[in-house]
């Protein structure tokens, strides 16, 4: 074998090793928008931006105030205007948007986070350079107003949901952890729980791929895109007696705390009883899934099929009173809330 033919080979097998230990952000050039039309459930737009592309439009300076209270200038242009220039859709079109990113990590912005659309960039510099961490990759969307765990360094892709508007006329069937149906977990009063997989849950429920919205006692509403990672994720119990997300494959910024309440699609489950703050902040959400107009009945659900009218006291409010009723009626199911025609 000749000196130059060992060479040769050497080399081949340095630059294998090299391409092969290369991380997917690292090789990005750009990143993916699809636009999904969610009344038709139908993707209809799929374009590559590059990373080049997004230097080449005129910059703006953003000024962010992180959370230690310090102002730190971002360097990048208004995502709402790559994503008008690169799909033809505008803001008011938008109903929800995830970010994904090559290592599983992603971002949900829906309902009340979708006004912070327009104060989303995507920065690639820093006023002073010497801050851009080499974490960021290429380049970075961060929001102007809101917490950081919704920042997506290097992202893989852009989906942008649109929708006519319409809410759904669906019912929505609520769920109690350790009672019913799902009696089968064990509750977070329950100090023997060692864990719990969201998608066990789920999977439960025959919801297993959906994407699902976590509430928290600080007032988070944090919807997760499903994917590799969430199916990782699993709920442990905090010293607080409420929920976190914990999961060995799971990045930091995706462990949530706090929990007390997951929703997905038309399915709510109570993860543990209710604080008064938390029932505050569980009704207001559920008047954010209601129209203004909408009236309703409650049904419990019994094991040998019965329905009986859950009574809503005015005095107690709608959770107190689902939950009065619960403790009279053992063997039951699930609540369904009937919206009327």
């Amino acid at each position: 074998m000749s000196c130059n033919y060992v060479i040769i080979l050497a080399l081949a097998f340095i630059m294998a090793i090299g391409f092969n230990e290369l991380k997917p952000q690292d090789a990005s050039t750009g990143f993916i928008i699809e636009v999904v039309d969610v009344d038709s459930a139908s993707q209809v737009l799929r374009n590559n931006v590059t990373f080049d592309y997004i230097r080449s439009l005129k910059a703006d300076t953003i000024v962010v105030i992180d959370k230690n209270g310090n102002s730190v200038s971002w360097i990048g242009v208004s995502l709402l205007s790559v994503i008008k220039e690169n799909t033809r859709i505008n803001f008011d079109q938008i109903s929800k948007l995830v970010t994904t990113a090559p290592d599983g990590y992603n971002s949900v912005i829906s309902n009340e986070l979708l006004p912070e659309l327009k104060a989303a960039y995507l920065v690639y510099s820093m006023a002073d350079e010497n801050k851009w961490l080499k974490k960021y990759g290429q380049v970075r969307l961060i929001f102007a107003n809101i917490r950081e765990m919704y920042f997506v360094s290097n992202p893989e892709k852009i989906i942008v949901y649109t929708s006519s508007g319409q809410q759904t006329s669906g019912n929505i069937r609520f769920y109690f952890l350790g009672r019913g149906d799902l009696s089968g977990f064990k509750s977070v009063e329950d100090s023997s729980q060692t864990g719990i997989k969201i998608d066990n849950i789920l999977s439960k429920l025959k919801l297993s791929g959906s994407n699902f919205t976590l509430l928290t006692a600080d007032s988070l509403r944090r919807e997760y895109f499903y994917n590799d990672i969430t199916q990782q994720m699993e709920l442990t119990i905090e010293n607080g007696g409420t929920w976190k997300i914990s999961g060995r494959k799971v990045p930091v910024g995706l462990k949530t705390r706090k929990i007390f309440y997951l929703q997905s699609d038309d399915i709510g489950v109570f993860l543990k009883s209710l604080s008064n703050e938390e029932i505050i902040l569980w009704e207001n959400f559920l008047k954010d899934r209601l129209t203004a107009d909408d009236d309703f009945n409650l049904e419990m659900i019994l094991s040998n099929g019965k329905k009986l009218p859950v009574k809503q006291s005015e005095d107690s409010g709608l959770y107190k009173s689902i939950i009065d009723m619960l403790d009279q009626n053992p063997d039951a199911l699930y609540v369904e809330l009937i919206r009327k025609q």
